[in-house]
This record gives C-alpha cells, sequence and structure tokens, in this order.
C-alpha cells in the first residue's frame, strides 16, 4: 500500500471526566447502566449455563438494596436479613 492510502490517525487519547467533574445526573445514568449490564450478564450466566444466579447490590449512601435472581425458590437464595446479619 502506497502512503496516499493509509489512514491518519490522531495521536492524543480521549480525555474521561474524572468522578469529581462528572454531575449527579451522569453518575446516576452510569450507574444505572452498570447495573442493568450485571443484571443482564447473570441472566445470560442463568440461561445459557443452566445456573442458579443471584446478584445482590447494596448502595451505602442510599440505603438500597437491588437484587436479581434466576429461580424463585423460597430457600436459595437467602433473604436480605440473612445476608445482612452475616
Amino acid at each position: 500500500m502506497d502512503s496516499l492510502h493509509q489512514i491518519e490517525r490522531p495521536r492524543t487519547r480521549r480525555r474521561f471526566k474524572t468522578k469529581s467533574e462528572k454531575t449527579v445526573k451522569e453518575r446516576n445514568k452510569q450507574r444505572q447502566r452498570r447495573k442493568e449490564g450485571l443484571f443482564h450478564k447473570a441472566y445470560e450466566m442463568a440461561e445459557f449455563c443452566d445456573y442458579w444466579v443471584a446478584v445482590t447490590l447494596y448502595n451505602p449512601n442510599l440505603g438500597e438494596y437491588y437484587m436479581f435472581k434466576s429461580v424463585d425458590s423460597p430457600t436459595w437464595p437467602p433473604s436480605f436479613e440473612q445476608i445482612v446479619g452475616c
């Protein structure tokens, strides 16, 4: 290939915003996307690999729990009280 057909790429990197530069709305949106992505991966593990999957997320700043479970079983996974009590 001659030099006329080569694509020149810029030599700069994208600058990512640090945590302090992001607005509250941006952080909440990113947190929501990551939670959805994690739950989607858990669903895929349960569906395609035939696993029983439980994911529990806890936000200590807000005191909120989020949970995904692949099987509706009364004995599994343990309840929030059992998990927090450990």
